[in-house]
């Protein structure tokens, strides 16, 4: 005797393949904006710690360790991989005591599966010779999880000019051809 299965009716066969469906993790799904921005969030407070910390190891554990990653710090044009990172962080720790690092007036904006930061810094340090000097910046960052771990991608820092720099910027060398500012 031969038996035929009977088909299931739509609505049960519907539900069962979207009940497996939901058990099964979809392929291509990472985390929320929200996840990723609780992520980025997580580096800036573990990179202000180790800061403070003075600790180098620390520091770069927050950074992407693959020769791609980039810092453009304030005292130099560039650093990039993990090596000159580490090596611009060794500088500084030995050259001044951190007194006090802190990051405000946060912005992350999720782009793709990375998220852009942004916002403001102070820093301030006893040098080894010298009175105590504090300085405020901004900052752009690029963090993205990497290798299992979510890190700093791109670094960017920076501080305003000084105030008796000039006030305009030299057009004809930035955009050559456009007329000079008027006074």
């Amino acid at each position: 005797m031969t038996r035929h299965a009977r088909p299931l009716p739509l609505p049960f066969a519907l539900l069962t393949a979207l009940a497996l469906a939901g058990a099964l993790p979809l392929a291509g799904c990472g985390p929320t904006e929200e996840e990723m921005v609780k992520a980025a969030r997580q580096v800036d407070a573990d990179f202000t710690k180790a800061m403070m910390k003075e600790d180098v190891d620390a520091v770069m554990a927050t950074y992407w360790n693959d020769p791609k990653v980039v810092m453009l710090p304030t005292g130099d044009m560039i650093a990039k991989g993990p090596d000159a990172i580490r090596a611009g962080y060794k500088a500084f720790f030995e050259g001044t005591n951190v007194k006090e690092f802190k990051v405000t007036k946060q912005k992350y904006r999720v782009l793709g599966d990375a998220v852009l930061g942004w916002g403001l810094f102070t820093l301030t340090t006893v040098p080894s010779l010298g009175p105590e000097v504090t300085i405020e910046g901004r900052y752009t960052e690029v963090i993205a999880e990497r290798d299992g771990k979510w890190v700093y991608v791109l670094d960017h820092a920076s501080v305003p000019l000084s105030p008796n720099a000039p006030a305009k910027a030299n057009v004809e060398t930035i955009q050559p051809g456009l007329p000079p500012p008027s006074e």
